[in-house]
């Protein structure tokens, strides 16, 4: 079968992994959907891409953030305030919409960035400048600083403007903590207990 990929997720892994893939680290790129749970488990890993496809890492981050995503109406919902985040205008011309990334310390020490586009997926480009660029990364610190949240566990709401098929901005709305992830310990199967 053929996969697709949106040039400007093409584009946003580049950017990323021009900063992950230094020497000594073994970096590999898959399907959001090839990713399994012991890899979410052991793994640094880094996603890209729409809040409605986050697959296996769904259950993992979405538990615990503060913004509730309704695909029926693309909408978020800030689960504290209750407020219905919408995104606004047309695809084709003006745009606004929301987009959310996430960092997350993992059951085994190792790291899980969430970078999502927004919920029409309209803006990976401006959302990865965020999180790569000086600039952006002021920006974010910025307003970490100014929360409670600490630089491991938190999430952040953006706001993106396009025009077209152009990303022209991305503003940090808040920063929020996440509460530290759990796994279950992990259990053993009866044919590796029998073998012990």
């Amino acid at each position: 079968y053929a996969s697709l990929i949106q040039k400007s997720e093409a584009e946003s892994m580049l950017a990323i992994l021009r900063i992950a893939n230094i020497p000594g680290r073994a970096v590999e790129v898959i399907a959001g959907d090839d990713l399994q749970i012991d890899q979410i488990r052991t793994h640094d890993v880094i996603y890209l891409g729409p809040i409605v496809s986050l697959g296996p890492l769904s259950g993992y981050y979405q538990l615990r953030s503060r913004y509730h995503f309704d695909q029926t109406q693309s909408s978020l919902t800030d689960t504290d305030s209750h407020k219905v985040l919408l995104p606004g205008g047309e695809l084709g011309g003006p745009h606004v919409d929301y987009a959310v990334v996430a960092n997350i310390l993992g059951p085994e020490g190792n790291h899980i960035l969430i970078v999502t586009s927004g919920m029409r997926n309209a803006g990976m480009l401006q959302v990865v400048r965020m999180v790569t660029s000086p600039g952006g990364i002021s920006k974010l610190s910025a307003k970490l600083g100014a929360s409670s949240a600490g630089p491991d566990s938190f999430e952040a709401l953006l706001t993106v403007t396009g025009f077209k098929q152009t990303d022209l901005t991305a503003d940090v709305i808040a920063v929020n903590a996440l509460p530290l992830m759990k796994f279950p310990p992990q259990t053993s199967t009866p044919d590796a207990a029998a073998k012990q």
